[in-house]
């Protein structure tokens, strides 16, 4: 397993009137990481920092397992909320 100690992360054009969303690619990365052994194994566990430059810190922390035909992920950490919603 790859043990990856921190990633900084930044959504492009993010700013505090054009917030960021946080995570929301996160998973994408740690899937694309395994699939293409990026860090030499099928596993990945990585921190991600972000949200630093506009005043929401997030730490996340990433795991990622290919199993051939599909990508097991997995996402969570401690967040700054900024909206809530339920389904409809």
């Amino acid at each position: 397993m790859c043990q990856l100690n921190s990633i900084g992360g930044s959504a492009a054009g993010s700013s505090p009137d054009r917030p960021e969303d946080p995570g929301s690619a996160c998973g994408c990365l740690a899937g694309y990481l395994a699939r293409y052994r990026y860090f030499g194994g099928p596993e990945v566990t990585a921190r991600v920092d972000q949200g630093y430059e506009i005043g929401r810190p997030s730490e996340l922390h990433l795991t990622s397992k290919d199993r051939g035909d599909e990508i097991e992920v997995r996402v969570g950490g401690r967040v700054i909320p900024v909206a809530r919603g339920e389904p409809i």
